[in-house]
């Protein structure tokens, strides 16, 4: 532990970087001892050095080549693997495990697809989840897609996610930041955020008077704020295309989910933090438990509405860690 302290002290807490100094340390006191123990053969070995100058420049060179070679490849996973992982952070956010039932016949959202179920089952599973050791909170969600058009500019949009969301979720989730530094708990009544992708499609700024168009009917509202695409603001934007956070209720009405969700968020307590990523392994398996335990109370939902959970560990990149949405053969609904 002590050693290790040492490490990320220095900048180098990856482990390989870590188990390369090391090895470093280790070859250079062996060197010291040996020459040590033999001083003669030692003085011979720095005369050579000295005598044959164009061969320990040569030699020098190519260990100059290989150790460039090396670290450029380390350089360029630790990049990739930085990128990766970034994105995750910036889709996810703070949601550690997620309750949602795939489908043929859902909402879809970045490639991804959810379909409803009743508000009982929230309603239960929160119930049972706060009784779970490591689970903060239980958000529910609408997700789906839409149409919205900018009176204020005159720019049409298809095809925006929209992300419907209690503003309660904040303690939790985060709180969005608006491009102007502004902290929001989430949308007001009557009003929409836009993250930056949303806006620059629309052109629009805050306080422009805007119409979202979902298969459930139209709404009118006003722009809040134009918020970040950080880890709140990006909130499942895969594609690029956008965010549009509107209140739960009128995320509802705009999908025709009166009375039901599509998703819900679960945070452990730690969120994002390296303890709240550690304690996806056991809340994972209560958190099925108790979802299996509140469908069997409700009346059976029609195929394939069957919730499950999943979860994605924040320790590694996407090629590395489950899919979210590919859950494993031993789930069953």
């Amino acid at each position: 532990m002590v050693g290790w302290s040492l490490l990320s002290t220095l900048g180098l807490g990856d482990p390989l970087a870590g188990g390369l100094l090391v090895a470093l340390v280790a070859v250079g006191l062996i060197s010291l001892l040996l020459a040590l123990r033999d001083p003669i053969v030692a003085r011979i070995g720095l005369r050579n050095v000295s005598r044959a100058r164009s061969r320990t420049v040569i030699l020098l060179l190519g260990l100059l080549v290989g150790s460039t070679i090396i670290s450029s490849s380390l350089v360029v996973g630790t990049t990739v693997n930085t990128l990766a992982t970034h994105f995750v952070y910036q889709s996810d956010g703070a949601v550690n495990e997620a309750v949602y039932a795939p489908g043929v016949s859902a909402n879809i959202l970045g490639g991804l697809s959810f379909s409803p179920f009743p508000a009982e089952l929230f309603t239960g599973f929160n119930q049972s989840a706060e009784r779970i050791a490591g689970v903060e909170a239980v958000n529910p969600m609408v997700l789906g897609t839409l149409g919205l058009v900018d009176l204020t500019s005159a720019v049409a949009q298809p095809g925006l996610n929209l992300v419907g969301v209690n503003p309660s979720a904040a303690a939790s989730l985060g709180a969005f930041t608006s491009v102007a530094g502004a902290s929001y708990p989430g949308p007001s009544p009557g009003e929409v955020l836009l993250n930056t992708q949303a806006a620059n499609a629309l052109s629009a700024q805050a306080g422009d008077r805007v119409t979202l168009v979902g298969p459930g009917g139209n709404v009118s509202a006003t722009v809040q704020a134009i918020v970040q695409s950080d880890n709140r603001g990006g909130f499942q934007d895969t594609t690029g295309t956008g965010d549009v956070f509107a209140p739960l209720p009128v995320a509802q009405n705009l999908t025709g989910l009166e009375g039901a969700y599509d998703y819900l968020a679960v945070t452990n307590v730690g969120g994002l933090s390296a303890s709240g990523v550690a304690l996806t392994s056991p809340v994972w398996p209560a958190l099925n438990r108790s979802l299996s335990q509140v469908l069997a109370s409700l009346p059976p939902l029609p195929e394939p509405t069957q919730p499950s959970t999943a979860c994605w560990p924040r320790t590694s990149p996407p090629r590395s860690r489950p899919h979210p949405r590919s859950p494993p053969s031993s789930w069953s609904w």
